[in-house]
């Protein structure tokens, strides 16, 4: 009988297991790697949350990052990583298994130390009160979220080696990963593991793989005449059946992507278009669930446009420098960014006497993060608005923040919430629950007309169903 269990999923996404002493290890970690888990069942739920991988063997870094055909990401190991600290409940205090233990990341030294510092940035956004007021923000705005930070960060900012065992793999030499249990890399992205007397090998193909959901084709409507709200994601980071929240404004026969997930570019095409029929994207914050599509972009040669505030910028120039182990000047090879103003509407396009306008406000995230209002003002002067709610928090745990905050900091919570509860015609609302997304409930007296649900990976209850409404891939409402 095999002490070992080798699965392999795809071509760059191996499962192994070694039961006798607790091994779960996902080698490699393309974006989406927790979707084809989970589509695998080596998710699942349990009594005290999720089951999953315990450990992770990073792929080798074969090129450089370039705005090139074919260049791949090799690894995006924050949404595995944050599976393991939040889903299975690792750095969650009080939960069952928040025991000590740390997964290990397996891997070449320098990716390890890049996954690390990426990770970093994407669990904490702008680390310091300095690096937001570098960034725009007032001593007073700065120090009122930075209050929001720590809360989110359980009261402490920490490097990720307190989080994580790192086991680096020198070229070509056994390592001991568990008891009796040894991987080695015997050549580029092609490692050995033995247990007792077992031997597996294991290879990682570094490419671009299928989403691990089916999506139909679709029909774009006109959009020379009107706006057109395309619906393009309503799930999360942790749902398989569909890509994570995003839209699409048509505008004038441009298209603008709000927020660009795990593999958006396949899912794209799905409606006749490639990334080169993008005008531009408009980022709301960057998690991977939302922008690591930019990044897989590069493996199209295009230099995207991308819209967003400065303090959006300034934190995704932060993560994604690390990420690809490049200056943040050199970004600048691979994105055109367009500042947008806060809480100011701003002119995106303008179209045979109509007029786009973009409108980014600030939300409470542990990171950089804001929504946005969308108005679309025809030729005749008449205006409709679109509110894209994305990662957006709780009455309930915005309640438990203001309990303990100190009284020069409470300004925040009523501002924050002004914006989520403004007036528009159509909503786009994160209904993700938890201690970093919103509540159905929350809206249940807001007056918008048409409120739609996204961010979540469970169907809607009767109740949420009630309050608001349910789009799918492909669906569209006009402006």
């Amino acid at each position: 009988m095999s002490h070992i269990i080798l699965k392999t999923l795809l071509p760059g996404l191996h499962w192994v297991e070694i039961p006798a002493i607790g091994l779960r290890m996902q080698c490699g970690c393309p974006p989406d790697a927790n979707k084809y888990l989970r589509v695998a069942g080596f998710i699942s739920q349990d009594l005290h949350g999720e089951t999953g991988p315990n450990a992770i063997l990073l792929a080798d870094r074969i090129q450089a990052p370039c705005p090139q055909k074919n260049w791949v990401l090799p690894n995006a190991a924050e949404f595995p990583l944050m599976h393991i600290f939040y889903l299975q409940g690792w750095q969650i205090p009080g939960h069952p298994n928040n025991d000590g233990r740390k997964p290990l990341l397996i891997g070449q030294p320098d990716e390890i130390e890049r996954q690390l510092q990426y990770l970093y940035y994407g669990n904490y956004g702008l680390d310091s009160i300095e690096a937001m007021q570098a960034a725009g923000m007032s001593y007073n705005e700065a120090t009122a979220f930075w209050y929001a930070k720590q809360h989110f960060a359980f009261g402490k900012i920490c490097p990720m080696h307190e989080w994580v065992r790192t086991i680096p793999l020198p070229d070509y030499q056994p390592v001991a990963i568990a008891e009796n249990c040894y991987l080695q890399r015997i050549a580029p992205n092609h490692f050995a593991l033995s247990y007792q007397e077992e031997r597996i090998e294991i290879q990682l193909a570094i490419e671009v793989f299928p989403s691990a959901y089916s999506l139909p084709p679709v029909t774009l409507p006109d959009s020379s005449q009107n706006c057109i709200l395309l619906h393009i994601g309503e799930g999360d980071g942790w749902d398989h059946t569909r890509p994570c929240m995003a839209s699409a404004l048509l505008f004038g026969n441009q298209y603008y992507l709000i927020d660009a997930g795990p593999n958006v570019w396949q899912n794209w095409e799905r409606t006749g278009k490639t990334i080169h029929d993008v005008a531009g994207v408009i980022l709301t914050h960057a998690h991977d669930d939302h922008a690591i599509g930019l990044i897989q972009a590069l493996a199209y040669g295009v230099q995207l446009t991308v819209y967003c505030s400065n303090f959006v910028e300034a934190h995704f120039r932060q993560k994604m420098s690390m990420l690809l182990g490049v200056t943040f000047a050199e970004l600048d090879q691979f994105f055109n960014f367009q500042r947008l103003q806060m809480h100011t509407w701003n002119t995106i396009a303008s179209h045979h006497g109509a007029l786009l306008e973009a409108m980014p406000c600030h939300s409470l995230h542990p990171i950089e993060t804001h929504i946005y209002y969308f108005r679309h003002t025809d030729a005749a002067g008449r205006e409709k608005t679109y509110g894209h709610l994305t990662d957006i928090l709780s009455e309930k745990v915005m309640r438990q923040m203001e309990q303990h905050c100190p009284s020069e900091h409470r300004w925040l919570f009523d501002f924050v919430r002004k914006q989520y509860y403004l007036l528009a015609d159509v909503k786009k609302i994160d209904i993700g629950g938890g201690a970093s997304h919103g509540m159905a409930e929350d809206f249940a007296h807001d007056p918008t007309p048409v409120k739609i649900w996204g961010h979540l990976h469970r169907p809607l209850t009767g109740r949420e169903l009630e309050i608001g409404q349910a789009r799918h891939f492909g669906m569209w409402d006009v402006l």
